[in-house]
Parts: C-alpha cells; structure tokens; sequence
C-alpha cells in the first residue's frame, strides 16, 4: 500500500543530473521565452538552432529519466508529462540543481498520497450464506491491506457502489472521498454498467497524471499481481479444506448476476491536498485489446471470508502479499525502468509471464484441455531456465526443491507431474481422457512461487541458467 514520504528523498546526484543542471544553467534564457513546455517543443525547433534544441532536450530528458526512477522506485507514480513541466519550468529560472528544486515543490502537492484504481472482475465471488441460514463470518467484502488490494461482491446500484468503494477506500489509506455526483457523472457516460452489475477490484497507489495512458503501465501491472493473488488464495484454500464431494460453495456470483465482459474504460482516484476534498475522480479508456481485457478481469473463484480466518491460510495469505509486493517492486526496477541487468530483467519478465499464464488457467472461458495448458505452460516458464526434452522430471524435482520440508510434497510433485503428462497428449493428440487435479496443481504453484520470490534477491550477477542456481538444483544442469 503506498505509504511514501516525498519529503524524505534525495535528489539523484550523479554525472548526468550536473551535466544537466550546468548546461541549462547556461542556456536557460532560451527556455524563459516559452511560458510552457508544450509551447517549446511546438515551436522551438523552428525557432532555435537545430544542435542547440537537441542539447536543451537531452539534458531535460536525463533530468526526468532520474527523477522518474527515483519516484517510481518509491512507488510514487507521476506521470511523465507532469514531471516534464515541473523540470520545464524551474529550469527556466536558471538556478540549480534542478532535481532537489522540484522535489520541494512536490512535497506542496499530494504527490505521494494514496489513491486507487477500480478495475471489474467476472465470474468472482464470495461464499454466502445457504437459503434461510445467516452466517456472520460469510462477507461479501475483503481487503489485503498489506498489498494495498480490496475486492467487493457486486453492488447492484450506484448509491451501494459507493458506500463500498469509500469503505473499500478507508481499508487501503485512502483519505479522500468520492462523490455521489462525480460516480453518476461517469456512469451517464456510458459503457459503465460493470460499476454496477460485476464485482470491484479496489487497487491502491500513488498516481498522478497529465494525460490518459501515461501510467496504464503500472496500473495493468498491478491488476495482474493482485488478480493473481486472488487466484492463488483460493487454490490454497480449496486444497486445504476442500468442500465435500457435489457440495458446491453458495456464491455472490450467482445472485442478481447481470455481469457484462463489455469493459472500455477503468477508474482512477487521483489524491488531494486536503483530506476533505473530493478525490480527482477519473474514467480513463482502456488501451488494451478486448481478449487482453477479458483475460484481466476473468476471475472464475468463489473466495470464503470464514476459510481465510483459518490459521494456515492467513500465514499463507501474508506470505503471498509480500512476495507479490516484492515481484512487484523487482519488476519495476528491472523491466519498467531497466536496471541494466539483462540477467535480472529477463527472470522477472518471465515470472510475470508466468503469472499471467497461470491466472489463465482459471479461466472460465476454457476447456479443461485449455486450463491444463495454461498451468503446465505457467509451471515450465517459473521454474526452467530453457526448454529441453525430461521436463516433467525437471518440474518434479524442482518443485521437491521449493516445497522441501513441507506436508504433502509428493503429492504436488505428483500433481504437476501428471499436468505436464496430460498437457503433451493434449498438445500431440489434440485430446487426453486422463484426469488431472489441477487443484492440487494450482495450489502447489502458488506455494512454489512463494519459495521462489523468497530467493530471487540472491540472483547470480550473470548466469545461463539463474532458476537453477538460485533452487540449488545440482542433478543436472540446464544447456544454454
């Protein structure tokens, strides 16, 4: 959950930023003739010598490129063309360093506050209480405050919507308010009727933006994380006490259930200074492709309020959160913003590949065939390096390796065994009559994950087969 204190940076200091500072310092008089920099780049180079607005937007760009790493890896996301204008317009002043300057003015606004993105599910839902039976520990409502992630049953009606999003909000740090007003506006918009009829992911962040898109990269990545999660939870807890055989859980999801895949548009709460206010409340189109979309909210689980009570998943619950939280900020550093470490970027791009395919497997829109792929492919991309022929024994052993110590390690090394079996005879023969516990299967990856996030920041500098070293899988060796 974003708790970031702006105030308690440093400005980067290195070659690039002084370079930066000394050369606009010189040429600040050509910035001070333009009141914004939308104005300088329009017309700035026609006015200017060629070489000389090249230089004024390189070293412009060094500065923002710093302090964009330096807010992001903070997990305060400010949208480049907002960046772009503070830099702009203290570096037309011609005083200096540039960096700290801005940092200053951002500790005025509500840079670094919690906000919050609103994205649907389909096919969710929480256990609910059986016809004429009342359970007070069934809710209809959750919250991961430790990843910053609420998710809610479907509303029904804009005036419960938003009693539960501005609970849903409290939960998460969230100070400011949304207003009736502002929902019922973006509603009239059209093409909202999710907000209403599909259950509400709630994910909190510390976002400000200029423009639509600018931050979409963040904000998919942490609907993926916290989808995943969700997912995860649930194999976890329908593994540990699985309901008994024909006995289905009662679900929110199938009451008044008018649930719509038609999702163009997500909401975004935008921090303000005074707790009072009304948060900047935005509807923003979804620039993804609509199969992209449906794979995003498709979320076919029914989560039980009184199982994630019990002991053994509330550990697991918490362990999930943090090596989430850990993917997360990794991913950031080395594939968003490029560490420089090749090695590292390519192990957190394909985890996060490998999350995908495994939320895949849940799909409510696939065949059984369809899941077992999805898990099987998920399995191999988290836990090999390369592909190479003995697979099924490589994920066997490897998931021994991750699970070592644990209760009932046979049995999902058996799981994803048979997963792997059933998913080549799919893929060979087009069919397989076999059965398959992709419970289990599912179940055994998100523990696995959990052992791996743990040791992913022991990562060898440079390595041809990293998952490998880092498992410390001595029985053979991976070819590059």
């Amino acid at each position: 959950m974003p708790n970031s204190n702006i105030t308690e940076l440093t400005a980067p200091n290195n070659k690039k930023t002084r370079d930066a500072d000394a050369y606009l310092a010189r040429q600040h008089n050509m910035l001070a003739s333009y009141e914004t920099l939308d104005q300088f780049v329009c017309d700035g180079e026609d006015q200017l010598e060629e070489a000389d607005f090249k230089s004024l937007m390189f070293h412009l760009l060094n500065l923002r490129i710093a302090l964009a790493g330096l807010l992001w890896k903070n997990s305060i996301f400010i949208g480049r063309s907002i960046l772009d204008e503070f830099i702009f317009q203290i570096a037309k002043t011609g005083s200096g360093p540039i960096l700290p300057q801005v940092i200053t003015e951002f500790t005025e606004t509500a840079a670094g506050r919690a906000g919050f993105v609103i994205y649907p599910l389909h096919g969710f839902g929480f256990e609910i209480a059986r016809l004429l039976r009342h359970d007070p520990e069934l809710k209809s409502f959750y919250s991961f405050k430790s990843f910053g992630m609420a998710i809610s049953s479907q509303t029904g009606s804009l005036e419960s919507a938003q009693l539960r999003l501005n609970h849903m909000a409290r939960q998460l740090g969230v100070k400011n308010s949304i207003d009736f007003s502002d929902l019922t506006h973006h509603n009239l918009a059209g093409n909202l009727k999710w907000l209403t009829q599909n259950p509400l992911m709630m994910v909190s962040l510390a976002s400000h933006t200029g423009e639509f898109f600018e931050n979409q990269f963040i904000y998919t990545l942490k609907v993926r994380l916290a989808a995943t999660l969700t997912v995860m939870l649930w194999a976890l807890s329908e593994n540990k006490t699985p309901s008994p055989q024909g006995y289905h859980l009662s679900t929110s999801a199938s009451v008044n259930n008018w649930e719509t895949l038609d999702v163009r548009h997500y909401l975004v709460g935008e921090a303000r200074i005074d707790p009072k206010d009304r948060i900047e409340f935005r509807r923003i189109p979804m620039n993804l492709a609509p199969l992209d979309l449906a794979q995003l909210s498709d979320v076919r689980v029914t989560l039980s309020t009184k199982r994630l009570k019990i002991p053994w998943i509330k550990n697991r619950r918490k362990e999930l959160e943090t090596a989430m939280a850990e993917v997360e900020q990794a991913y950031m550093k080395h594939v968003n913003l490029g560490s420089g470490s090749k090695l590292q970027r390519r192990v957190y791009a394909r985890l996060l590949k490998s999350l995908d395919w495994y939320r895949r497997s849940f799909g409510s829109r696939q065949t059984t065939h369809e899941r077992v792929v999805a898990l099987a492919v998920a399995y191999e991309t988290m836990l090999t390096d390369f592909y190479v022929q003995g697979t099924d024994r490589r994920l066997a052993r490897r998931v021994g390796i991750c699970l070592r110590g644990k209760p009932g390690v046979a049995g999902f090394k058996d799981a994803v065994t048979t997963i792997v079996h059933h998913r080549n005879e799919i893929l060979h023969t087009g069919q397989t009559n076999a059965e398959s516990d992709i419970v289990k299967a599912q179940a055994g990856f998100a523990l696995c994950f959990i052992d791996l996030a743990a040791r992913l920041p022991n990562l060898p500098r440079t390595s041809g087969n990293p998952v490998q070293e880092i498992l410390g899988d001595v029985a053979d060796v991976d070819p590059v």
